[in-house]
């Protein structure tokens, strides 16, 4: 639940929600997506260096 300050009185789009918080909102979102994917990528170049490093791997 966001809880809106007394003073901080803003347009209200017609479902009743600040337009900025609710662009505040997607931002987190977008920033957890975007840190997950840089994780995801870490582990992927992590197991792909561990597969070179490995003697499974032609040289």
């Amino acid at each position: 639940m966001i809880h809106v300050k007394k003073a901080d009185i803003r347009p209200l789009d017609e479902d009743g929600y600040h337009i900025l918080y609710i662009r505040e909102m997607l931002q987190d979102i977008l920033n957890c997506i975007k840190l997950k994917w840089m994780l995801d990528v870490n582990d992927e170049v992590h197991l792909f260096n561990q597969m070179m490093d490995s003697d499974l791997m032609p040289r």
